[in-house]
């Protein structure tokens, strides 16, 4: 701007004849001599002022703590003297320390001192703590970080260190990302309607609902339980359901409070049921009931106004709902009736007669059809009993606890112990495996109190006898199985949510 009033011709001219030479660009020296001192020169006087700038920078309070290190450190001056004067022509006339340099002897040279790797310095012993902790400064995670460490710095066993303290940061661990999906369990295929059933409730307009679902045909039951859901509500509907379907062999929940209370656990056993829960906050493990939730809502909210379920708009709804062929190419009605229901949907009357009563025998050979995952699923390591683990928050998605773990499920759950001497049911998706720091560790940060892994045995009771796991005390020698009594009550907000 300030050249605006100006017309300016440029020209060129030889860098000789300049009057002003720029210092940056003609590689000032590291030691002047007598010629470099400051003079009548100005060019001079530009590069002596630029050394001066560049000596008194924070490299060079670095560079002399790493030259007092090294000058301080036996085996790095016995590794100059060998780079100097020549190693010897076997590895094992190397005093023990400097073994580790054999491999890369050929790249080694000297610098004022510093032994060098290729562009790399090789750091003293004392000052390898302290590198640490500046290349993870930015808490960029394992492989950013030793890609920073390669750039500029080396000694042997350093990827190694780098990945111990990676692992033990605190930070870094609590904001890794969440793990992949594994690939789904199948369960065993039910053979009767109604043996297997699925249940879960549901909020829609302030009202609490219940929905029973079979796991074979599809066919659903809906409840309206009211402003707020116990478990003697669900417990009477099933009652109600049950002259009608037949008594289920297993009933799958989320665990929730209806379902997880002593009362409903002394009803599955008067009635013969086994109860099989899912894990706490992973809802995909219960995701037959899940989708049918889905689909009672949609029409809970289409078909009434009120939530008020005795109405022709909802019970003509719920009527073709059970007509709708699924994957299988059958309705839910045909797969239990043998025949789809007269509404008031026009279809012919042979659809209705004795031809569906010859096929029923075909229900039993109905393959449901997977669909194929929407993601890739990787199967993650199984985690034995004492394992240390982190246990990533449901909500925030942050892996801010840690524990050890004590008790292992029948389907990927897994039963931790914290400091605090609380359990928690997690599935194996939240939690992630890692190994404690050790005392002889170097360069960690402080970490948190590991919790005590110790107990003598731990049984995990769901709802019935045939669910029940029997740990062994976690001593130093191999111990017998005992049966001490240690019951995890599934309830959330108690023993472990």
């Amino acid at each position: 701007m300030k050249l605006r009033p100006y017309q300016v011709k440029a020209s060129w001219r030889k860098g000789s004849e300049h009057v002003f030479a720029d210092a940056l660009s003609r590689h000032p020296v590291s030691i002047p001599t007598s010629d470099d001192e400051l003079g009548e020169d100005p060019a001079l006087s530009c590069r002596s002022i630029c050394i001066c700038l560049l000596q008194d920078g924070p490299q060079s309070l670095q560079f002399a703590k790493l030259r007092a290190a090294a000058a301080s450190d036996p085996d790095y001056q016995m590794l100059l003297g060998y780079i100097q004067n020549g190693f010897p022509s076997a590895q094992k006339q190397l005093p023990e320390p400097l073994r580790a340099y054999w491999n890369v002897r050929e790249h080694l040279s000297t610098d004022n001192g510093i032994v060098l790797k290729g562009l790399r310095i090789v750091v003293p012993a004392s000052l390898r703590a302290s590198t640490l902790i500046d290349l993870h400064a930015a808490h960029q995670g394992l492989t950013r970080t030793k890609r920073r460490a390669r750039q500029t710095v080396y000694w042997p066993g350093m990827n190694s260190e780098l990945d111990t303290l990676v692992r033990s940061c605190d930070s870094c661990r609590e904001f890794q990302p969440s793990q992949s999906a594994e690939p789904p369990i199948s369960d065993r295929k039910p053979t009767l309607p109604f043996e297997s059933v699925s249940a879960d409730l549901f909020c829609c307009q302030g009202c609490e609902y219940l929905v029973f679902v079979d796991r074979l045909t599809g066919l659903p039951c809906i409840a309206k339980l009211g402003h707020s859901a116990t478990s003697a509500d669900a417990i009477r509907h099933f009652r109600r359901w049950f002259p009608d379907v037949g008594v289920p062999q297993v009933i799958s929940t989320d665990g929730g409070p209806q379902f997880a209370s002593h009362r409903f656990a002394e009803f599955c056993e008067r009635w013969g049921i086994r109860h099989i829960k899912s894990s706490p906050h992973y809802p995909q493990s219960n995701g037959h009931a899940e989708a049918a939730v889905k689909a009672m809502k949609y029409l809970v909210e289409k078909t009434t106004n009120d939530g008020n379920l005795d109405t022709d708009a909802f019970q003509r709804g719920l009527l073709e709902w059970r007509n709708t062929p699924g994957t299988s190419g059958k309705s839910p009605a045909q797969l239990l009736y043998g025949r789809p229901l007269v509404s008031f949907v026009l279809a012919q009357w042979s659809q209705f007669d004795s031809h569906w009563q010859d096929t029923a025998s075909d229900m039993d050979d109905v393959d449901r059809v997977d669909q194929p995952p929407s993601q890739p699923h990787r199967e993650l390591p199984h985690l034995s009993i004492g394992t240390h683990v982190d246990i990533q928050h449901p909500k925030t998605k942050r892996w801010s606890s840690r524990g050890v773990v004590v008790a292992i499920g029948d389907h990927r759950d897994y039963y931790v112990k914290l400091p605090s001497g609380r359990v928690y049911g997690r599935n194996r998706r939240y939690l992630r495996p890692y190994r404690p720091p050790t005392p002889a560790s170097t360069a960690m940060p402080a970490s948190s109190p590991v919790p005590d892994a110790s107990p003598q045995a731990v049984h995990v009771t769901q709802s019935s006898p045939q669910s029940t796991v029997q740990v062994p005390p976690q001593t130093s020698q191999r111990p017998r199985r005992q049966n001490v009594p240690f019951n995890i009550i599934s309830t959330r907000g108690q023993s472990y949510n």
